[in-house]
């Protein structure tokens, strides 16, 4: 007998190998994806702290024991850039002394 082509069990199997492979790999690229988004807003949110600290040095004098920044000031003076992918609006800063030193704390805030 002269084979010229596949039966019809070989391409049933080989539909079969093919969509467990994409099934495979959309779920791993769609872990992927969320992991680099959670990845991404912690670093968005660790870039705000960092120049929420450094506003403080340089403002030390305007700060109470509550005081609340807004992140566009941190924009405009120029300690951020414009960050897209910041839900919160504030930082609000919280000054406590531990002997004669000052600590300062801070906590992203959706609502100033």
């Amino acid at each position: 007998m002269n084979k010229k082509g596949y039966t019809l069990i070989e391409l049933i199997g080989i539909i079969v190998v093919l969509s467990l492979m994409v099934l495979l790999v959309t779920t791993i690229s769609d872990k992927a994806i969320k992991k680099a988004k959670t990845n991404t807003d912690e670093q968005c949110k660790e870039n705000v702290i960092i120049a929420t600290e450094n506003w403080v040095l340089d403002n030390k004098e305007k700060i109470e024991n509550e005081t609340i920044l807004e992140i566009e000031q941190l924009i405009q003076e120029g300690y951020l850039e414009k960050k897209e992918c910041l839900k919160e609006k504030c930082v609000k800063i919280t000054k406590s002394t531990e002997g004669v030193k000052a600590v300062y704390n801070y906590s992203l805030e959706k609502n100033c």
